[in-house]
């Protein structure tokens, strides 16, 4: 803050706050400087930039004596070398490098302050490209927002884990995420954070801010995967199939998923909301039956657990069917029904046919999964429309 050129240079090279610290052990030893040069306060500051400032003098006065000390230097234009773009989103730099023409390497030395090869996910970022390969990069930005389209996630190393494993997981290979990880070698620790590189099948799957926006209006709401969960069996559990759900979450089939990864579930088949006021007696298992919807929509829609007890006066929103006169909308509601017990060999396709219903009448009736496995001795309720 005194003009210094040369303090300048130290505070840049050492870090300010390595800067300040070489400062207060100079006057703590100097009260009586007020304002210590950068060869006052060298003793104090790190070896490698007590070096740095005298050798760039040096450079500087062999240039300006270049004649003197026979030193043949080639003429550098005076234009800027490079131009910054600014980038909203996370980019990988081989990327950068393929879309502006830049060589790798070069691109690398010229923004050496990212330690991986990729910004990071949380924008704005700075790209420092040559001036010659700028106005390309940016012309390819322009033209194709999907080179943002994240090629790599995230995974924390936990204890029992290891490279290949975690690579067979992603369908990449071992050598891929040492490479992204300028790794050495196979050694992995606990608690350390890999980039993981992704097919280009499952690369969607990661890239939340690039998936399209839905025009969906009806009911929905996340499900958190747990621990061993597929998306055929979260797709089982709410009654729909795997390609359904992976359309609504905009992800492939083979897409692996995470712990704690979030989907969305939809209700695409109501139409309409209502709000119903529980009344004495009422459960979360009866209103679902009135509605003919099942208790894990009912409870999700109102944020509410399945073993939660309902108090009368209690409101619930509910999503009903776009048509309430058509026979599926008069069968769920239907208090009319038989009692059928499973024999073996029984499934709810051959019961449903049997009895001129759909599975999805009976396993709605019953609140399970139309694709239920039936087993021998359970016993279900066929109902039927008292006005047909």
């Amino acid at each position: 803050n005194n003009g210094d050129c040369l303090l300048a240079l130290a505070s840049y090279n050492g870090g300010i706050g390595n800067f300040w610290k070489a400062v207060k052990k100079h006057k703590k030893k100097h009260p009586k400087i007020k304002q210590p040069s950068f060869w006052q306060i060298k003793p104090y500051l790190p070896k490698e930039t007590q070096h740095y400032v005298p050798q760039l003098l040096a450079v500087a006065h062999t240039i300006k004596n270049r004649n003197e000390f026979k030193q043949n230097l080639e003429p550098i234009d005076n234009k800027p070398y490079f131009k910054v773009s600014k980038l909203e989103k996370q980019i990988s730099l081989d990327k950068v490098a393929s879309l502006s023409g830049t060589p790798s390497e070069l691109l690398a030395k010229l923004n050496s302050g990212y330690l991986r090869p990729a910004t990071p996910p949380n924008g704005p970022y700075n790209i420092v490209i040559p001036t010659e390969n700028f106005e390309l990069f940016q012309n390819q930005l322009a033209e194709d927002r999907s080179v943002f389209d994240i090629q790599w996630t995230k995974h924390k190393v936990r204890s029992g884990d290891t490279l290949s494993e975690i690579a067979q997981k992603y369908n990449t290979s071992s050598k891929a995420v040492r490479k992204l990880n300028n790794m050495r070698n196979s050694t992995i620790r606990v608690g350390k954070t890999l980039l993981i590189p992704l097919p280009q099948q499952y690369a969607k799957a990661f890239n939340s801010d690039n998936k399209p926006k839905s025009s969906y209006k009806g009911p929905k709401f996340n499900h958190t995967v747990k621990a061993g969960e597929s998306l055929w069996t979260i797709a089982h559990y709410y009654n729909t199939d795997t390609k359904t759900l992976c359309n609504w979450n905009n992800i492939g089939v083979r897409t692996p998923l995470r712990k704690g990864q979030k989907l969305e579930i939809r209700s695409g088949k109501y139409g309409h909301q209502q709000t119903y006021t529980l009344k004495n007696g009422d459960s979360l298992w009866t209103v679902a039956k009135k509605f003919g919807v099942t208790t894990t929509e009912l409870s999700k829609w109102n944020r509410i657990k399945r073993s939660e007890v309902l108090q009368p006066g209690m409101k619930l929103t509910v999503w009903q069917p776009e048509s309430k006169n058509s026979k599926t909308a008069r069968l769920l509601d239907s208090k009319q029904f038989k009692h059928y017990t499973v024999k073996s060999g029984d499934s709810l396709w051959n019961i449903a046919k049997a009895n001129k219903l759909s599975t999805k009448v009976i396993a709605r009736y019953n609140q399970i999964p139309e694709k239920a496995f039936l087993k021998p001795g359970q016993v279900l309720k066929i109902p039927y429309d008292q006005n047909t």
